[in-house]
C-alpha cells in the first residue's frame, strides 16, 4: 500500500498526518499564524520524508468554520447520482448558508436505512484552491477533499464527537461507524480540541501520543476513501497525468493483439454469428411483449393503491404544527406571518439571529428541509435589533415524524 497524506485545515492551523497500511508515519502542524493556507500546506510538504516514489496520495479535510455538512431529507428517487449531485449544486442557496465566499458542493451520500433522506456538504472554493495549489506547487496531485465532520468517525471512538474550530461547534451524532445526526453551533471555545483525552482516538491514532485527538481530522482525512459521495475531487489537467511505460506497452500489446483478431476473424463467422442473435430475439419477442403488458398493469395498480394510501399518510393537523413553530421559536422572537399548504409551507418571523432559528427548526419533527427564501435583513422592534427572515419548509410523512400519541384518528 502505498503511502498516504492527511491534511486538516482549521481555523488557525494546518495538520498533516502520513500513514502507510494504517501505520502513522509522522504528524506535523503549521500554524496559520499571518500565513495563507497555501504557505502553511507548502510547508509541511516540503519536509524531506514527503519526497520519494510513488507520490504519497493526498486527501484533505476542511473544517466546519469553512466546511459545511448537513443532513437532507425529501431527496426525489433519483437512481443516477451525478443527477442528484447537480440538483444540490444548482440549490445550494437552500441548503448551505452563504456569507459571500463562493461554495463547492459535494455529492450526496444516500441513507441505507431511509429513503430520502442523505448528507450533503459545502467547502469554501478558496480553501479547495489553495490545498490545490499547495499540492502542484510540490510535484504532487490533491486526489480528494472532505469536511472534517465526515472523517472523525474514522479517527475516534464514541456514539458522540465533539469537534471545535474557531468559534464554531459541532457534535457529530455515530451509529455503527456511520453519521446519523449532527448539531452545528456558532460561538463555542476558540480552541480546535474534541476532548482532551488520548483514549477516545483509535489504537493506530494513539501512537502519537497524549495529543494524538489533536490530528484527528488529518488521521481520518488520510485513510478516508476518495470515492466516497462527500469527497471533491479537484479538476486533473491532462498535463498532470504521468506517462507511464507500463501503461504503453500494456496500450501496444492490446493494439496488437486487436489488429491480429480484425484481419484473423472471418467477415462470415461475423454475419452467421449475428443471424443467431437475430433469431434468438425475434423468439424472445413475444415473452418481452407479455413483460411489457404486465409491467404497465402492475404500474397502473402501484400508482392507484400509493393514491389511496397518500391520501391517509400524508394528512397531518395543523394544530401539531403550530404547537412546535411555537416551542421552536427562541427567545426575543416572533411569528410574523405563516402560510401552510399540504406539501410545506413559509413563514416570515423576527429573530435575534437568523441562522439561530433555522438550527431550531431542524429539529422540529413537523418540520422538513427548512431553507431561506429570499434575503436576511436587520430591523428594529422593541428597542433591538432583529433580523427578519423568510423560511420554506415541507412537511414530512406524517408516519415518520408524528408520533403515535399525538395523531389524530
Amino acid at each position: 500500500m502505498s503511502r498516504r497524506i492527511g491534511i486538516a485545515v482549521s481555523v488557525d492551523a494546518v495538520r498533516a498526518v502520513a500513514v502507510r497500511e494504517g501505520v502513522v508515519l509522522w504528524a506535523a502542524e503549521s500554524s496559520l499564524d499571518g500565513r495563507s493556507i497555501e504557505e502553511a500546506v507548502a510547508e509541511l510538504l516540503s519536509v524531506r520524508r514527503v519526497r520519494g516514489w510513488p507520490r504519497p496520495t493526498i486527501i484533505a479535510a476542511v473544517g466546519p468554520a469553512r466546511a459545511q455538512l448537513r443532513r437532507l431529507s425529501g431527496l426525489p428517487p433519483v437512481v443516477d447520482d451525478a443527477a442528484l449531485t447537480r440538483l444540490v449544486g444548482e440549490s445550494a442557496g437552500r441548503f448551505f448558508l452563504k456569507n459571500g465566499i463562493p461554495l463547492v458542493t459535494t455529492g450526496v451520500r444516500r441513507d441505507r436505512d431511509s429513503d430520502g433522506e442523505g448528507w450533503a456538504g459545502a467547502i469554501e472554493q478558496p480553501v479547495i484552491v489553495a490545498l490545490d495549489a499547495a499540492c502542484r506547487g510540490r510535484g504532487m496531485r490533491l486526489s480528494a477533499v472532505l469536511p472534517t465532520l465526515s472523517v472523525l468517525p474514522h479517527a475516534l471512538h464514541g456514539d458522540s464527537l465533539t469537534w471545535h474550530d474557531g468559534d464554531v461547534s459541532a457534535c457529530v451524532i455515530v451509529a455503527d461507524g456511520r453519521l446519523t445526526g449532527l448539531q452545528r453551533t456558532i460561538g463555542g471555545s476558540a480552541a480546535s480540541v474534541v476532548a482532551n483525552d488520548a483514549r477516545e482516538a483509535v489504537p493506530l491514532l494513539a501512537t502519537l501520543g497524549a495529543d494524538a485527538w489533536r490530528f484527528a481530522d488529518a488521521y481520518g482525512a488520510a485513510i478516508a476513501s476518495s470515492r466516497d459521495p462527500l469527497a471533491i475531487r479537484p479538476a486533473r489537467s491532462r498535463a498532470d497525468v504521468p506517462v507511464r511505460p507500463r501503461r504503453l506497452v500494456a496500450a501496444g500489446i492490446a493494439c496488437s493483439v486487436a489488429l491480429v483478431i480484425a484481419i484473423a476473424g472471418p467477415t462470415l463467422m461475423a454475419r452467421h454469428t449475428a443471424a443467431q442473435a437475430t433469431a434468438a430475439l425475434s423468439l424472445l419477442a413475444p415473452q418481452r411483449r407479455t413483460a411489457e403488458t404486465a409491467e404497465s398493469d402492475l404500474a397502473h395498480v402501484s400508482a392507484a393503491l400509493e393514491e389511496v394510501a397518500a391520501f391517509d399518510r400524508d394528512r397531518q393537523p395543523v394544530t401539531l404544527l403550530l404547537d412546535d413553530l411555537a416551542h421552536a421559536l427562541p427567545a426575543g422572537s416572533a411569528l410574523v406571518t405563516l402560510r401552510v399548504d399540504s406539501a410545506g409551507g413559509t413563514l416570515v418571523a423576527l429573530a435575534p439571529r437568523a441562522a439561530a432559528l433555522l438550527e431550531r427548526l431542524e429539529h422540529v419533527p413537523t418540520v422538513s428541509t427548512p431553507t431561506f427564501v429570499g434575503p436576511v435583513t436587520r430591523e428594529a422592534a422593541a428597542n433591538a435589533e432583529v433580523e427578519r427572515v423568510a423560511i420554506r419548509f415541507s412537511r414530512p410523512r406524517r408516519s415518520a415524524t408524528v408520533p403515535a400519541s399525538r395523531r389524530t384518528p
